[in-house]
């Protein structure tokens, strides 16, 4: 069978299903999604979600990395927002060593659960995705407990997110504890022409996740603390920029 449209065929339209009626109301310039190819795909016809996306390890501030992607046509989508990640395994890890992710977010007031299947071997990330809001975050922590997942890695970012009204994927900027990152999630074409807009080769694309990155970086830097967290005094400097 074919596989169903892919998740980044329009992300802008994607992540406007994760907002309130009234949020999306408001958000009228996004674009309709456009038809996207299909592919064949081994186990049968069901209609996969698929991110597509790198990161970029920016060397510089925030501030500057706001004003290059801002030079480069693009502007302001949401606006800069803390973003608390929890992530939910079994006590064998069994999710992490398959290479699935079970992730309950809180940002905005709203908490979204997400499901990332294993990555494909690509230069890019490309992962099924599965994601919807919940209205009570500590239910789904209570529910996600009694059948047997725990806490495992928690990170923390700041993040905004940028687009212009021609652009087929989004640019994020996210600012962690271990340093400034920018994501582009789109179609790979995209992805490649933007990254290269920004300055960027295919050399520097960074597919870890934030938990591979701060396992590398706490390797090097041992006295880190376990999870990827702003302490409190640079939690509101962040936010204050």
């Amino acid at each position: 069978g074919g596989r169903g449209r892919a998740r980044t065929c329009n992300p802008q339209l994607r992540r406007l299903m994760l907002y309130p009626v009234e949020l999306r109301a408001r958000s009228a310039h996004y674009r309709t999604a456009p038809q996207c190819e299909t592919e064949s795909m081994n186990h049968g016809a069901e209609n996969i979600n698929k991110e597509v996306e790198v990161k970029l390890h920016w060397r510089g501030t925030a501030t500057e990395a706001r004003a290059h992607i801002e030079a480069a046509g693009y502007s302001v989508s949401e606006a800069r927002a803390l973003q608390v990640d929890q992530l939910f395994d079994r006590g064998d890890r069994e999710l992490r060593n398959t290479g699935q992710t079970l992730r309950l977010r809180q940002a905005a007031n709203k908490a979204i659960v997400t499901y990332k299947g294993p990555a494909e071997s690509s230069r890019y990330k490309e992962r099924e995705e599965i994601e919807f809001i919940v209205d009570s975050a500590e239910n789904v922590q209570t529910v996600l407990s009694r059948l047997g997942y725990q806490p495992r890695f928690r990170y923390e970012k700041v993040r905004t997110t940028f687009t212009n009204k021609d652009a087929a994927g989004l640019i994020t900027l996210d600012e962690t504890p271990i340093g400034v990152y920018l994501e582009l999630e789109g179609p790979g074409d995209w992805i490649d022409q933007t990254a290269q807009t920004l300055g960027f080769g295919v050399e520097q694309y960074v597919t870890d996740s934030y938990a591979v990155l701060y396992r590398n970086y706490r390797a090097k830097n041992p006295t880190a603390p376990p999870d990827m967290i702003f302490n409190d005094g640079e939690q509101h400097s962040t936010l204050k920029k």
